[in-house]
């Protein structure tokens, strides 16, 4: 019985905590860390990451200029064993971009080495919102400084991610990223730098960080990579279409794409055979963010098998197609 109390009492006195990796995106001079106002980390340069860092789950981060006190601050709320990474955006005493602190929770490894998970932050202050492309299709769509999108799962593979000005044909930048060692991680890619660097700033550029390994920035690609004529770029002129999320999936899915006319939809589920499998919708649509989702059944309400399947989009006389994978 002394025992069982002695092990209970020790386990109350063991705080809870997170695992907490903090990038730095704020140029002009290194950062200090702190957790509840004690320094954990000193002298984080500009484009650089932190090894995971231990904190409680109910705690305040703060950054502070290199060895001056905390100039800004959040409180978190992280699940206990959990793993999340923390941008630093902004420039100090610039009210237009100020410097702001955004923690996202990131796993460090998926069940399925099929696949690698990706999340992008935009953090390129004088940027528009950009959609992002992967291999020329369309991935995120009008992402705004500071913000991320949901996890994205990709096969690993060799991708050249292409940045372009939102629903426009300007290429703002590309570059080549190697996820092909990346099976069964997720990971966070930055963009940072300037659109317009003067002599002390660093050009637009993208930073890979794998939850627990050093950052990489990724080499820039041929420019050409994405031809800007729609047609070639498979962009259709009257709506844009994302990979569905989650992929792949188990029990539902959601298909989403963006009309940027009143149109005619039909949305069909087929098999990797081409066999027509459900048809989700047909009808008119108004402007704006689309989303349908598909619980992997036939149109007739059966369940389907696990495997590929393809979704297609038909707004007026164009079409898109994409894959998707269902696993039991």
């Amino acid at each position: 019985m002394l025992k069982l109390f002695f092990s209970t009492s020790l386990s109350i006195l063991v705080a809870q905590s997170a695992l907490v990796q903090v990038v730095n995106n704020k140029p002009y001079g290194p950062i200090d860390l702190f957790v509840d106002g004690r320094i954990q980390y000193e002298d984080l340069g500009y484009q650089e990451s932190t090894r995971p860092i231990s904190v409680p789950i109910e705690a305040k981060i703060g950054v502070a200029p290199r060895g001056q006190g905390i100039s800004e601050e959040i409180r978190v709320s992280l699940r206990e064993n959990g793993s999340y990474m923390l941008v630093v955006n902004g420039i100090a005493d610039n009210l237009s971009f100020p410097v702001t602190l955004k923690i996202s929770e990131l796993d460090g490894d998926s069940n399925d080495n099929q696949i690698v998970g990706v999340k992008f932050l935009h953090g390129v202050t004088d940027a528009p919102p950009v959609d992002v492309y992967f291999n020329r299709q369309l991935m995120i769509e009008g992402l705004r400084y500071t913000e991320a999108n949901e996890l994205l799962e990709i096969t690993p593979g060799d991708y050249n991610i292409g940045i372009m000005q939102s629903r426009t044909d300007i290429l703002l930048a590309s570059f080549t990223a190697p996820l092909s060692g990346f099976s069964g991680s997720n990971c966070l890619i930055l963009a940072s730098g300037f659109m317009n660097p003067t002599d002390n700033d660093s050009s637009l550029t993208l930073i890979l960080s794998s939850y627990g390994e050093e950052s990489i920035r990724l080499e820039p690609s041929e420019s050409n990579v994405l031809e800007l004529d729609r047609e070639k770029a498979n962009v259709p002129d009257r709506f844009h279409v994302l990979q569905n999320y989650p992929n792949p999936f188990n029990p539902t899915t959601t298909i989403r794409y963006d009309l940027l006319t009143e149109s005619l939809v039909k949305i069909t589920i087929y098999d990797i055979m081409g066999n027509t499998v459900s048809q989700l919708f047909s009808g008119m649509q108004s402007v704006g963010k689309k989303n349908i989702v598909w619980d992997a059944t036939t149109t007739l309400g059966k369940p389907v098998s696990s495997g590929i399947y393809l979704y297609e989009i038909e707004v007026g006389n164009s079409s898109k197609i994409k894959r998707m994978m269902y696993l039991k």
